[in-house]
């Protein structure tokens, strides 16, 4: 790289349209401290956070931050309701500003990580309060794009670790009601992956739940699934306040959605 236009087309192979990158990778990538710090002189680079760079005509969206956070090495995954969303499930999450995007991961994210992007609150979910190890099941995952990004995927849940994720978040971010529009329109889900999912599963709540739900709609996977088999906890848990309590599974739940579907 003798020259600056031969730094500047390696550059756009070191940080794609649409990512950002950290000086760390920029050094990897074979950019020295003092080249690093002419581009960001010259304004080929911009710092957006204490060693944290894009590229000056990049227009950060959400998924190019979680590219970007692959990208350098940073584990985390696109969960929840968001990966829901993205699978085809989820028909209430808008893809336009003030929207909320749900990231697990197994250590915190970076600081800059959570308002790099405007008008996109950026929710972070440690894999800690809902499995008793970092799911590391290959085909819990997949690789995901957007209509708004279709040329950044990104690594998401699969629908069957999505939806226990989701449940995490009831009624406080997911209310039942919207919970259990999205739960009748997961009949495809896969059996074996929601075995897998549920044999990680430590929290006693989202189990509950999803047992609950399989039983109100009865979809053929749930046939398959036998909630016996599952540590299910001991004693009551007050979920919907108020509510009323399913003698099955021990919780509360809207006296609107008691009984079957």
């Amino acid at each position: 790289m003798n020259s600056r236009a031969e730094r500047n087309r390696h550059l756009r192979t070191v940080v794609p349209f649409g990512y950002l990158t950290t000086r760390q990778a920029l050094r990897s990538g074979g950019f020295t401290t003092h080249q690093i710090d002419n581009l960001l002189k010259l304004e080929t680079l911009v710092a957006v956070a204490p060693g944290v760079y894009r590229l000056p005509d990049t227009v950060m969206s959400w998924e190019g931050l979680v590219a970007s956070l692959q990208r350098v090495g940073v584990e985390v995954t696109v969960g929840g309701y968001t990966a829901l969303q993205m699978a085809g499930f989820e028909h209430y999450l808008s893809l336009g500003t003030g929207e909320r995007v749900t990231l697990f991961s197994a250590k915190p994210l970076p600081p800059w990580s959570l308002t790099a992007v405007s008008d996109v609150t950026i929710e972070q979910a440690r894999y800690s309060k809902l499995f008793r190890e970092c799911p590391a099941e290959a085909d819990l995952w997949q690789a995901l794009t957007t209509k708004g990004q279709p040329n950044i995927p990104v690594r998401t849940s699969r629908p069957e670790l999505a939806w226990l994720e989701a449940l995490h978040g009831v009624p406080q971010r997911l209310s039942f009601e919207h919970a259990d529009n999205l739960s009748e329109s997961l009949s495809t889900l896969s059996p074996t992956r929601l075995q897998v999912a549920l044999e990680l599963c430590s929290n006693v709540k989202v189990k509950r739940l999803f047992f609950w739900f399989a039983s109100r709609h009865q979809h053929a996977w749930s046939k398959t699934l036998d909630h016996t088999k599952f540590d299910l906890g001991t004693g009551k848990r007050e979920i919907a306040r108020p509510g009323r309590l399913d003698k099955t599974f021990l919780i509360t739940v809207p006296e609107s959605l008691h009984g079957p579907a």
